[in-house]
Protein backbone atom coordinates (compact mmCIF):
# COMPACT_ATOMS: atom_id res chain seq x y z
CA UNK A 1 0.00 0.00 0.00
CA UNK A 2 2.79 2.45 0.89
CA UNK A 3 4.53 1.64 -2.40
CA UNK A 4 1.33 2.32 -4.32
CA UNK A 5 0.86 5.66 -2.58
CA UNK A 6 4.43 6.67 -3.35
CA UNK A 7 3.97 5.82 -7.01
CA UNK A 8 0.72 7.76 -7.19
CA UNK A 9 2.08 10.85 -5.44
CA UNK A 10 4.09 12.27 -8.37
CA UNK A 11 1.14 11.67 -10.73
CA UNK A 12 -1.26 13.41 -8.34
CA UNK A 13 1.14 16.35 -7.92
CA UNK A 14 1.59 16.76 -11.69
CA UNK A 15 -2.17 16.63 -12.23
CA UNK A 16 -2.71 19.27 -9.55
CA UNK A 17 -0.12 21.61 -11.06
CA UNK A 18 -1.67 21.26 -14.48
CA UNK A 19 -5.26 21.92 -13.45
CA UNK A 20 -5.01 24.59 -10.76
CA UNK A 21 -3.92 27.57 -12.76
CA UNK A 22 -1.04 29.74 -11.58
CA UNK A 23 -1.65 33.46 -11.32
CA UNK A 24 -2.08 35.19 -14.64
CA UNK A 25 -0.49 38.52 -13.77
CA UNK A 26 1.94 41.04 -15.17
CA UNK A 27 5.01 40.99 -12.91
CA UNK A 28 8.34 40.94 -14.78
CA UNK A 29 11.45 41.90 -12.85
CA UNK A 30 12.57 45.51 -12.96
CA UNK A 31 15.34 45.96 -15.49
CA UNK A 32 13.90 43.35 -17.87
CA UNK A 33 14.54 44.16 -21.54
CA UNK A 34 12.05 42.80 -24.09
CA UNK A 35 12.09 42.96 -27.87
CA UNK A 36 8.54 42.84 -29.20
CA UNK A 37 7.72 42.01 -32.82
CA UNK A 38 4.19 42.60 -34.13
CA UNK A 39 3.34 41.41 -37.66
CA UNK A 40 -0.13 41.94 -39.14
CA UNK A 41 -0.96 40.52 -42.59
CA UNK A 42 -4.20 41.42 -44.36
CA UNK A 43 -5.76 40.32 -47.64
CA UNK A 44 -9.01 42.03 -48.67
CA UNK A 45 -11.13 41.93 -51.82
CA UNK A 46 -13.57 44.53 -53.04
CA UNK A 47 -17.03 42.92 -52.89
CA UNK A 48 -19.20 45.94 -53.71
CA UNK A 49 -18.74 49.42 -55.14
CA UNK A 50 -21.47 51.97 -55.78
CA UNK A 51 -21.59 55.63 -56.71
CA UNK A 52 -24.55 57.99 -56.72
CA UNK A 53 -24.92 61.49 -58.10
CA UNK A 54 -27.60 63.45 -56.27
CA UNK A 55 -29.14 60.13 -55.25
CA UNK A 56 -29.13 58.57 -58.72
CA UNK A 57 -26.97 55.45 -59.00
CA UNK A 58 -24.30 55.62 -61.69
CA UNK A 59 -23.50 52.81 -64.11
CA UNK A 60 -19.92 51.74 -63.50
CA UNK A 61 -17.44 49.47 -65.21
CA UNK A 62 -16.65 46.27 -63.35
CA UNK A 63 -13.72 46.67 -60.98
CA UNK A 64 -11.66 43.86 -59.49
CA UNK A 65 -9.67 45.22 -56.58
CA UNK A 66 -7.49 43.41 -54.05
CA UNK A 67 -5.49 44.94 -51.21
CA UNK A 68 -2.69 43.02 -49.48
CA UNK A 69 -0.47 44.49 -46.80
CA UNK A 70 2.05 43.53 -44.16
CA UNK A 71 2.68 45.76 -41.16
CA UNK A 72 5.81 45.16 -39.07
CA UNK A 73 6.33 46.88 -35.74
CA UNK A 74 9.36 46.02 -33.63
CA UNK A 75 10.25 47.77 -30.40
CA UNK A 76 12.69 47.23 -27.55
CA UNK A 77 11.32 47.94 -24.09
CA UNK A 78 13.43 48.42 -20.99
CA UNK A 79 11.15 47.93 -17.98
CA UNK A 80 12.80 50.37 -15.60
CA UNK A 81 10.08 50.09 -12.95
CA UNK A 82 7.22 47.65 -12.27
CA UNK A 83 4.63 47.91 -9.51
CA UNK A 84 1.02 46.80 -8.91
CA UNK A 85 0.93 44.67 -12.07
CA UNK A 86 1.87 47.51 -14.42
CA UNK A 87 5.07 49.16 -15.64
CA UNK A 88 5.77 52.38 -13.78
CA UNK A 89 8.54 53.37 -16.19
CA UNK A 90 9.46 52.10 -19.65
CA UNK A 91 12.08 53.28 -22.11
CA UNK A 92 10.85 52.20 -25.55
CA UNK A 93 12.92 52.27 -28.74
CA UNK A 94 11.08 51.90 -32.05
CA UNK A 95 13.40 49.60 -33.99
CA UNK A 96 11.32 48.97 -37.13
CA UNK A 97 8.09 50.57 -38.34
CA UNK A 98 7.01 49.60 -41.86
CA UNK A 99 3.85 48.98 -43.86
CA UNK A 100 4.13 47.27 -47.25
CA UNK A 101 0.98 47.32 -49.38
CA UNK A 102 0.14 45.85 -52.79
CA UNK A 103 -2.99 47.01 -54.60
CA UNK A 104 -4.16 44.97 -57.59
CA UNK A 105 -6.77 46.70 -59.77
CA UNK A 106 -8.06 44.70 -62.77
CA UNK A 107 -4.80 42.76 -62.86
CA UNK A 108 -2.44 45.74 -62.56
CA UNK A 109 -0.30 45.92 -59.41
CA UNK A 110 1.02 48.93 -57.57
CA UNK A 111 3.13 48.86 -54.43
CA UNK A 112 3.56 51.30 -51.59
CA UNK A 113 6.00 51.40 -48.69
CA UNK A 114 5.02 53.46 -45.65
CA UNK A 115 7.31 54.33 -42.77
CA UNK A 116 7.16 56.40 -39.60
CA UNK A 117 9.34 59.23 -38.34
CA UNK A 118 9.26 57.47 -34.97
CA UNK A 119 11.51 54.68 -36.26
CA UNK A 120 14.80 54.84 -34.38
CA UNK A 121 13.39 57.13 -31.68
CA UNK A 122 13.39 56.34 -27.94
CA UNK A 123 10.63 57.46 -25.59
CA UNK A 124 10.10 57.28 -21.85
CA UNK A 125 6.68 56.30 -20.46
CA UNK A 126 6.14 57.08 -16.75
CA UNK A 127 3.03 56.21 -14.76
CA UNK A 128 1.42 59.16 -12.97
CA UNK A 129 -0.34 57.61 -9.98
CA UNK A 130 -2.47 60.67 -9.23
CA UNK A 131 -3.60 61.33 -12.80
CA UNK A 132 -3.75 57.60 -13.64
CA UNK A 133 -2.12 57.85 -17.04
CA UNK A 134 1.35 57.65 -18.60
CA UNK A 135 3.35 60.78 -19.26
CA UNK A 136 5.54 60.48 -22.36
CA UNK A 137 8.76 62.27 -23.22
CA UNK A 138 11.67 61.74 -25.55
CA UNK A 139 14.58 59.67 -24.23
CA UNK A 140 17.13 60.36 -26.96
CA UNK A 141 19.08 63.29 -28.40
CA UNK A 142 17.00 63.67 -31.56
CA UNK A 143 14.75 66.53 -30.51
CA UNK A 144 11.25 66.81 -29.10
CA UNK A 145 8.08 65.42 -30.65
CA UNK A 146 4.86 67.39 -30.95
CA UNK A 147 2.20 66.92 -28.27
CA UNK A 148 -0.38 65.44 -30.65
CA UNK A 149 2.00 62.64 -31.66
CA UNK A 150 2.76 61.82 -28.03
CA UNK A 151 -0.90 62.02 -26.99
CA UNK A 152 -1.91 59.09 -29.21
CA UNK A 153 0.89 56.70 -28.27
CA UNK A 154 0.04 53.70 -26.08
CA UNK A 155 2.21 52.05 -23.46
CA UNK A 156 0.58 48.59 -23.30
CA UNK A 157 2.02 46.15 -25.82
CA UNK A 158 1.57 43.14 -23.51
CA UNK A 159 -2.20 42.83 -24.07
CA UNK A 160 -2.67 43.05 -20.30
CA UNK A 161 -6.41 43.56 -20.82
CA UNK A 162 -6.70 39.84 -21.56
CA UNK A 163 -5.75 38.94 -17.99
CA UNK A 164 -8.60 38.00 -15.61
CA UNK A 165 -9.39 40.21 -12.64
CA UNK A 166 -9.73 37.19 -10.33
CA UNK A 167 -7.76 33.99 -9.90
CA UNK A 168 -8.66 31.33 -12.45
CA UNK A 169 -8.02 27.66 -13.02
CA UNK A 170 -7.49 25.68 -16.20
CA UNK A 171 -10.83 25.47 -17.99
CA UNK A 172 -12.17 28.76 -16.63
CA UNK A 173 -13.48 31.49 -18.95
CA UNK A 174 -14.01 35.22 -18.43
CA UNK A 175 -15.36 38.15 -20.40
CA UNK A 176 -13.05 40.41 -22.39
CA UNK A 177 -13.64 43.64 -24.30
CA UNK A 178 -12.08 45.92 -26.91
CA UNK A 179 -9.13 46.65 -24.61
CA UNK A 180 -7.60 43.33 -25.68
CA UNK A 181 -7.73 44.33 -29.34
CA UNK A 182 -6.38 47.88 -29.17
CA UNK A 183 -2.69 46.82 -28.86
CA UNK A 184 -3.20 44.64 -31.96
CA UNK A 185 -5.09 47.14 -34.08
CA UNK A 186 -2.66 49.94 -33.18
CA UNK A 187 0.49 48.40 -31.58
CA UNK A 188 2.14 51.21 -29.64
CA UNK A 189 -0.67 53.62 -30.57
CA UNK A 190 -0.90 55.85 -33.65
CA UNK A 191 2.55 55.81 -35.24
CA UNK A 192 1.76 58.17 -38.14
CA UNK A 193 2.77 55.99 -41.08
CA UNK A 194 3.17 57.87 -44.36
CA UNK A 195 4.26 57.06 -47.91
CA UNK A 196 8.05 56.89 -47.93
CA UNK A 197 8.31 58.39 -51.45
CA UNK A 198 6.02 61.35 -50.79
CA UNK A 199 7.85 62.35 -47.60
CA UNK A 200 4.82 64.34 -46.48
CA UNK A 201 3.16 64.56 -43.10
CA UNK A 202 0.06 62.48 -42.44
CA UNK A 203 -2.98 64.48 -43.66
CA UNK A 204 -5.16 65.82 -40.87
CA UNK A 205 -8.26 63.94 -42.03
CA UNK A 206 -6.42 60.60 -41.98
CA UNK A 207 -5.14 61.30 -38.49
CA UNK A 208 -8.69 62.18 -37.38
CA UNK A 209 -10.04 58.95 -38.87
CA UNK A 210 -7.41 56.91 -37.04
CA UNK A 211 -8.10 58.71 -33.77
CA UNK A 212 -11.83 58.09 -34.04
CA UNK A 213 -11.32 54.39 -34.68
CA UNK A 214 -9.74 54.27 -31.22
CA UNK A 215 -12.34 56.46 -29.53
CA UNK A 216 -15.27 54.54 -31.06
CA UNK A 217 -13.87 51.03 -30.65
CA UNK A 218 -16.28 48.61 -28.94
CA UNK A 219 -16.13 44.87 -28.48
CA UNK A 220 -17.03 41.87 -26.43
CA UNK A 221 -15.88 38.31 -26.24
CA UNK A 222 -14.50 35.53 -24.09
CA UNK A 223 -11.11 34.27 -23.01
CA UNK A 224 -10.52 30.69 -21.84
CA UNK A 225 -7.55 29.38 -19.86
CA UNK A 226 -6.97 26.17 -21.81
CA UNK A 227 -3.84 24.69 -20.25
CA UNK A 228 -0.25 25.16 -19.15
CA UNK A 229 2.60 23.88 -21.30
CA UNK A 230 6.29 24.41 -21.86
CA UNK A 231 7.34 26.59 -24.78
CA UNK A 232 10.89 27.73 -25.48
CA UNK A 233 12.08 26.51 -22.09
CA UNK A 234 9.47 28.41 -20.05
CA UNK A 235 6.00 27.61 -18.71
CA UNK A 236 3.25 29.38 -20.62
CA UNK A 237 -0.47 29.71 -20.05
CA UNK A 238 -2.53 29.03 -23.17
CA UNK A 239 -5.36 31.57 -23.40
CA UNK A 240 -7.82 31.15 -26.26
CA UNK A 241 -9.86 34.20 -27.21
CA UNK A 242 -12.99 34.79 -29.29
CA UNK A 243 -13.72 38.49 -29.72
CA UNK A 244 -15.94 40.63 -31.94
CA UNK A 245 -15.15 44.32 -32.40
CA UNK A 246 -16.68 47.26 -34.24
CA UNK A 247 -15.58 50.82 -34.85
CA UNK A 248 -16.41 53.73 -37.11
CA UNK A 249 -14.99 57.12 -37.95
CA UNK A 250 -15.65 60.22 -40.03
CA UNK A 251 -13.53 63.20 -41.06
CA UNK A 252 -13.44 65.93 -43.69
CA UNK A 253 -10.58 66.34 -46.15
CA UNK A 254 -10.15 70.01 -46.94
CA UNK A 255 -6.90 70.00 -48.90
CA UNK A 256 -8.26 69.62 -52.45
CA UNK A 257 -10.43 71.86 -54.65
CA UNK A 258 -13.55 70.63 -52.81
CA UNK A 259 -14.12 69.22 -49.35
CA UNK A 260 -14.47 65.43 -49.17
CA UNK A 261 -16.32 63.81 -46.27
CA UNK A 262 -14.82 60.42 -45.43
CA UNK A 263 -16.59 57.67 -43.51
CA UNK A 264 -15.27 54.35 -42.25
CA UNK A 265 -16.95 51.31 -40.68
CA UNK A 266 -14.96 48.28 -39.54
CA UNK A 267 -16.04 44.99 -37.98
CA UNK A 268 -13.85 42.02 -37.12
CA UNK A 269 -14.19 38.59 -35.54
CA UNK A 270 -10.90 37.60 -33.89
CA UNK A 271 -10.01 34.08 -32.76
CA UNK A 272 -6.80 32.42 -31.68
CA UNK A 273 -4.31 31.89 -28.91
CA UNK A 274 -2.34 34.16 -26.61
CA UNK A 275 0.55 32.61 -24.67
CA UNK A 276 1.47 34.18 -21.33
CA UNK A 277 4.94 33.62 -19.84
CA UNK A 278 4.24 32.33 -16.33
CA UNK A 279 7.89 32.20 -15.30
CA UNK A 280 8.53 35.87 -16.06
CA UNK A 281 5.06 37.43 -15.89
CA UNK A 282 4.63 38.96 -19.35
CA UNK A 283 3.29 38.23 -22.82
CA UNK A 284 5.06 35.39 -24.64
CA UNK A 285 3.43 35.25 -28.10
CA UNK A 286 0.21 35.73 -30.05
CA UNK A 287 -1.31 33.92 -33.02
CA UNK A 288 -4.73 35.24 -34.05
CA UNK A 289 -6.89 35.25 -37.16
CA UNK A 290 -9.69 37.67 -37.98
CA UNK A 291 -12.55 37.90 -40.44
CA UNK A 292 -12.60 41.47 -41.76
CA UNK A 293 -15.37 43.66 -43.12
CA UNK A 294 -14.68 47.29 -44.01
CA UNK A 295 -16.89 49.91 -45.65
CA UNK A 296 -15.58 53.28 -46.83
CA UNK A 297 -17.61 56.25 -48.05
CA UNK A 298 -16.57 59.47 -49.75
CA UNK A 299 -18.96 62.35 -50.32
CA UNK A 300 -18.18 65.60 -52.11
CA UNK A 301 -19.85 68.38 -54.07
CA UNK A 302 -19.35 68.37 -57.85
CA UNK A 303 -19.94 71.65 -59.64
CA UNK A 304 -20.83 71.48 -63.34
CA UNK A 305 -23.79 73.39 -64.73
CA UNK A 306 -25.38 72.76 -61.35
CA UNK A 307 -24.22 71.78 -57.88
CA UNK A 308 -24.46 68.01 -57.35
CA UNK A 309 -23.48 65.65 -54.54
CA UNK A 310 -21.33 62.65 -55.46
CA UNK A 311 -21.26 59.78 -52.98
CA UNK A 312 -19.07 56.69 -53.36
CA UNK A 313 -19.13 53.57 -51.23
CA UNK A 314 -16.89 50.52 -51.37
CA UNK A 315 -17.07 47.42 -49.22
CA UNK A 316 -14.21 45.00 -48.60
CA UNK A 317 -14.06 41.55 -47.04
CA UNK A 318 -11.03 39.48 -46.19
CA UNK A 319 -8.78 37.87 -43.63
CA UNK A 320 -6.25 39.25 -41.20
CA UNK A 321 -3.60 37.46 -39.17
CA UNK A 322 -1.67 38.72 -36.16
CA UNK A 323 1.62 37.28 -34.96
CA UNK A 324 3.46 38.62 -31.94
CA UNK A 325 6.81 37.36 -30.68
CA UNK A 326 8.65 38.43 -27.53
CA UNK A 327 12.38 37.95 -26.93
CA UNK A 328 14.13 38.49 -23.61
CA UNK A 329 17.60 40.02 -23.62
Amino acid sequence: MKTTLLLLAPFFLATTLATTGPELVFEPEEGTVLTRSFVATVDMDLVDYTATLDGDELELNELELKISSVETIEVTDELVGVEDNRPTEIVRTFDELTQEATVTANGEESEQLSTSALEGRSLRFEWDEDAEYYTIETADENGDLDDETLEWLEEDMDLRAVLPEDEVEVGDSWEIDEGVYLPLMWPGGLLDFSDEEEEEEVPDYRRELNQETIENLTGEGEATFENVREEGGVRVAVIRIDLEIETDASATESEGPADVDHGLDISRRIEGVILWDLDHGHLFSVELEAEVEMTRTRTRIVETEEVLELEEEDRFEGELTYEVFIERE
